[in-house]
């Protein structure tokens, strides 16, 4: 065993005995059989692998194994040595080394092939192929030459032959090299598609950029990306003949228009002229001919850009040195201590350097350009050129000498001529104030326009989340003067609620004077179980459209009046109870004033000459004789500080304030007289009557309409029933005055208080008499007035009756409704911003008025007007809807004032630039219009009413603009973004402007092309209306729903309301023989569906 394995023989050691040496022998020889099977085993292993790595690689194996030890004829006898096996693993070694080296060639050779065939999506043709295509490493091909790769590049230049099959694949040399050479073809390949690609859309780029095709297009998008696949190529190559199929077929003349701008562009880069270069002018050049010269002009560009760069250079520069010299005669050029000076001086020296430098190179250039002595700008050549330029230059210099010295003319002229017209401006102001001056001795016209409640009023509110009604309450609005306006019981004030006069009565139990009408608040924290509600008991009884008389009635309780009872008993009532009135607190049950105000004005010069008398004439009607303090007050409107108070308003307060004045007489008989001076009103002299006046009592009494002083009377009067005793009132001037006159009277007593205002103080008190016989006079005169307004009654109710008084009280009514209304936002605002500026009330930026004016869009809004309120008190504030009824109304007994409300409604300092209004308002013109029968109103108000009509046709989807409910409009208000609503109320109020418009421009004279685009209209929304359902009957709402696929459905919302009433509404009945001779009319009539004759359709 030894010999065979090549190691030395075993000695066993001397002296063992038998049994021991048996046994080692024994276990050496199992040792070496061990040792012969383990090397027989490895040498064997050994062996196949270098076979099948000579198999894999191609090799012969006879050749390699020559020079490795061979088992012989004997393989199971054979035992290799130690030297054996070295020389088999190093032989194994380097076959494996080659293989793995020829295995990474052959990997890194498919992943080329694949990503390449991948780029240019190759299909393959055979299965050895789709082999190496398909990323997989088990398929091989035979060694034989017979089988290896085709590479007869006339047959099939990119493919593998199909005798190509799965084997085991040899790694041999030539299969690499000709899995190198299809690399190679595929390469080729691909770069060919890419410069084809890259031609093909470099054309279509071109093409399309020339036809203007916008990148919108979806035919272009999937060959826009950057691939180089055939398809891409398929799809550049498709919209390449688009491109030229537009370009020869329907965009012919665009692609002519866009060459002809190329040509342009480049003949401005080469200074040349479009019609030289191109003939642009030529209307016979083809496209392939501006195609030549656009190429041609590119080329002629390409060649002698350094050139053309350099002359763009030197004009730029030219440019530059202009932009310097106008800059050095501007006048702010001497400022910052002369460095702009000296900054733009340097830049013109380096500029006068530069530009020969230029110039220089330019003709250098030339030189050495072949064809240079033919280049022209402008038709010049570059040195004819450049001498242009400064001839221009000095001419234009000097064109500016000449202008400055006939501006220095001109100037001296216009100083002449300013001089003058500052004489003139001077006298024409002298003459105004001479005319403003003659104007202020004309006596005050007083009318009702003070209003019953100016607290609790938008117009006062400055809180930041916009709750008027707790922000200026009924007890702040004793205290602090207001913003924009004034209340007052049954008074009267002048057109501006400058000058105001209304009455004061204390009981003698109440806690402060009462000088307006108490009522609970509405808003978020309403003390109202049904909102605002006024609870006194007063009642406008007579007035005329002049106001030469008026007359009301207020009752006033002789015990304390319950302001705390009917706060807490409306408190503890909810929505479904009813209201708890004055009436049912049970205080008139123990007695109460009747108190009759009434107001005169003295317009035939008897007595005065334009003074209004103020009578109060008070009842006792209670059980006991009881006392009445009557105060009549006459104030200024705090205009002097303000919110709205301006600059110039603020400075003249200490010297020019508003102001009364007491008046002293030259003996005893003289009346109290209080003196009313505004800077803005002639003088007027309120003088009070001496009944029930004290002789040791106040008598007059004065305080100051401002901050923690207005209610200072007040508090004077009722001083015994406050702690602190009374506070101390200005002796004999202020902004605020009131007479103090003591009525104790028995049951069923009663007596007259009066004031005169009058433009002139009187030396002696106006009798009584004379007074009721003005009052009589003008009362008769009334009441003769409604007498004729009220002749179409029938005669069982005319002259007197239910129903005629009904009448007056309704007209008189309306009538004392008018009041001063002033809302002025961006005045406010331009106030607040103002500097110095501290008024009353400290304003925070976020403040509800201020989001007002930015949310609503309210700065046009410029109101300070007499205007005819809906209610005084619960609604003292205009709404156009209601002011065009009550317009329509008072047409019968004031036709004046019922066309300025309306012209006030549509005019720009009310009506938004838009046209924004209730579409009423033209119903109420063509009544007003057909009351009175003014054609000048017409005319005059029609185009603010067709651009009313203007914004409803862009907005008639609008329902809380015109909807017949209020509740209806917050429903619409929540309509869902994917709904819309058409109300069939919005439609009809449409209609029916349009019709009434129609009227009013045929009234009016207007022309044949405005009848027409009225009745054209009329016939477009009679078409468009579909709210009538045939199977109801009825007109309903249209709810439009989109649905997920994107169409809009339309529905009928089937309520039965007022609103599917409306459209009877917006009927007409014309006489159309008057436009019957004009053509155009009859034609539009002829189109106007609507039109039926002798029929309601």
């Amino acid at each position: 065993c030894a010999q065979s394995l090549r190691l030395p023989p075993y000695f066993p050691p001397r002296g063992l005995p038998s049994l021991h040496l048996l046994t080692q022998l024994e276990q050496h020889i199992a040792q070496y059989e061990v040792e012969i099977t383990a090397r027989q085993g490895s040498f064997n292993q050994k062996l196949q692998a270098i076979k099948d790595l000579c198999g894999r690689l191609g090799l012969d194996v006879d050749a390699q194994l020559q020079s490795l030890p061979s088992p012989g004829a004997n393989p199971d006898e054979f035992i290799p040595s130690e030297q054996d096996l070295n020389k088999m693993q190093r032989k194994l070694d380097e076959l494996q080394a080659r293989h793995d080296q020829m295995l990474a060639s052959f990997t890194n050779f498919c992943q080329d092939i694949r990503r390449i065939a991948t780029d240019i999506e190759y299909l393959p043709e055979t299965a050895a192929e789709a082999a190496i295509l398909s990323d997989s490493t088990q398929y091989s091909m035979a060694s034989t030459s017979s089988k290896s790769l085709n590479n007869n590049n006339n047959e099939k230049p990119l493919s593998l032959t199909e005798s190509a099959a799965p084997a085991a694949w040899p790694l041999t040399d030539t299969s690499l090299s000709e899995l190198a050479a299809w690399r190679l073809r595929l390469v080729k390949h691909k770069a060919m598609l890419v410069g084809t690609c890259d031609e093909l859309r470099a054309q279509v780029a071109l093409l399309r950029q020339r036809l203007r095709l916008g990148d919108e297009d979806d035919e272009f998008q999937l060959s826009r990306h950057q691939g180089y696949r055939p398809s891409d190529l398929a799809a550049l190559q498709s919209e390449l003949a688009r491109c030229q199929n537009l370009r020869d077929g329907p965009m012919a003349s665009a692609y002519a228009a866009s060459l002809r701008r190329e040509a342009a562009e480049l003949a401005a880069l080469c200074f040349a002229s479009i019609e030289d270069a191109v003939g642009a002018g030529d209307p016979g050049l083809t496209n392939e001919a501006l195609e030549a010269r656009v190429e041609q002009l590119r080329n002629r560009y390409e060649s002698s850009r350094e050139l053309y760069d350099t002359v763009r250079l030197y004009q730029l520069t030219w440019e530059a040195y202009l932009d310097v010299e106008q800059r050095m005669k501007d006048p702010s050029i001497f400022s910052n201590r002369g460095g702009i000076l000296l900054k733009t001086e340097k830049e013109k020296k380096h500029l006068l350097k530069e530009l020969p430098r230029v110039e220089a190179r330019v003709a250098e250039q030339l030189r050495a350009c072949r064809g240079g002595d033919r280049f022209k700008i402008d038709g010049r050549s570059f040195e004819e050129h450049v001498q242009h330029l400064w001839d221009g230059f000095k001419a234009e210099r000097e064109a500016a000498k000449a202008n400055r010295r006939v501006g220095r003319r001109i100037a001296t002229m216009k100083r002449q001529y300013q001089a003058k017209a500052t004489k003139q401006k001077q006298q024409q102001q002298n003459l105004e104030a001479t005319e403003a001056k003659q104007l202020r001795q004309a006596p005050v016209e007083f009318g009702p326009y003070l209003s019953d409640r100016q607290w609790a009023t938008i117009r006062e509110d400055l809180s930041a989340d916009g709750s008027c009604w707790e922000f200026c309450d009924f007890h702040r609005s004793h205290r602090d003067p207001y913003l924009a306006g004034e209340d007052g019981l049954l008074g009267i004030c002048d057109s501006g609620c400058r000058l105001c006069f209304a009455w004061g009565f204390w009981n003698g139990k109440d806690a402060f004077v009462k000088e307006k009408l108490f009522g609970l608040t509405g808003g978020m924290r309403a003390q109202g179980n049904h909102g605002e509600d006024v609870k006194e008991a007063y009642f406008y009884q007579l007035n005329s459209p002049s106001h030469d008389y008026m007359r009301a009635k207020y009752i006033y309780p002789v015990e304390a009046f319950p302001y705390d009872r009917l706060l807490a008993e409306n408190a503890k009532r909810s929505v479904t109870d009813d209201e708890f009135e004055i009436y049912d607190t049970g205080v008139f049950d123990k007695g109460y004033w009747e108190i009759c105000v009434e107001y005169a004005r003295d317009d035939d010069g008897s007595g005065g000459g334009g003074d209004t008398v103020c009578v109060m004439t008070a009842k006792n009607c209670s059980d006991s004789e009881s006392t009445l303090h009557a105060l009549p007050t006459v104030w200024f409107r705090n205009t002097w500080n303000t919110v709205y108070s301006d600059s110039a308003a603020t400075k003249r307060a200490d010297k020019d304030q508003p102001r009364l004045t007491r008046v002293t007489g030259a003996n005893k008989n003289f009346p109290p007289t209080v003196e009313c001076r505004h800077p803005e009103l002639p003088t007027v002299f309120a003088q009070f009557s001496n009944e029930f006046m004290a002789a040791d009592g106040p008598g007059i009494l004065f305080t100051r309409n401002e901050t923690e002083e207005k209610n200072a009377i007040s508090r004077y009067l009722t001083a015994a029933r406050a702690q602190g005793g009374p506070p101390r009132l200005p002796r004999d001037a202020g902004s605020k005055c009131s007479s103090v006159h003591q009525l104790t009277l028995a049951p069923g007593a009663a007596a007259s208080v009066c004031v005169r205002l009058s433009n002139r103080p009187q030396s002696r008190p106006v009798p009584l008499l004379v007074t009721n016989e003005l009052v009589a006079r003008q009362r008769t005169k009334t009441e003769a007035f409604y007498a004729k307004v009220l002749d179409w009654l029938p005669e069982s109710y005319h002259p007197s009756g239910d129903l005629a008084e009904i009448c007056r009280l309704a007209y008189s009514g309306l009538l004392w409704s008018k009041q001063y209304y002033e809302y002025r936002p961006t005045r406010y605002l331009k106030c607040r911003e103002a500097a110095g500026i501290r008024n009353a009330f400290s304003l925070e930026p976020a403040s509800y008025l201020i989001r007002q004016v930015e949310s609503h869009g309210w700065e046009h809004l410029d109101n300070a007007d007499i205007l005819s309120m809906p209610d005084k008190w619960e609604f003292p504030w205009y709404a156009s809807w209601d002011t065009g009824f009550q317009a329509a109304v008072l047409a019968d007994v004031d036709p004046d004032f019922a066309k300025a409300q309306l012209e006030l409604m549509l005019s720009d300092r009310y009506m938004s630039p838009e046209g924004q209004n209730p579409p009423v308002l033209a119903w109420s013109a063509y009544e007003v219009f057909k009351s009175t029968g003014d054609l000048d109103f017409a005319r005059r108000i029609y185009p603010r009413l067709k651009l009313n009509f203007a914004w409803w046709l862009r907005h008639r989807r609008v329902a809380s603009q015109c909807s017949a409910d209020d509740s209806e409009s917050d429903a619409v208000s929540q309509v869902p973004d994917n709904c819309r609503i058409y109300q069939a109320d919005a439609y009809a109020w449409v209609f029916a402007t349009g019709l009434h418009c129609l009227r009013l421009a045929a009234a009016a004279g207007q022309s044949d092309s405005e009848l027409c685009y009225w009745l054209d209209w009329l016939a477009r929304l009679q078409r468009g209306f579909r709210h009538f359902d045939d199977a109801e009957g009825f007109c309903f709402d249209i709810l439009e729903e989109r649905g997920a696929d994107g169409v809009w459905r339309r529905t009928h919302v089937r309520i039965l309301s007022m609103v599917g009433m409306m459209p009877l509404t917006a009927v007409m009945d014309f006489d159309w023989s008057d436009l019957a001779g004009r053509e155009a009319v009859a034609a539009a009539i002829d189109r106007c569906e609507c039109i039926q004759p002798n029929s309601i359709t």
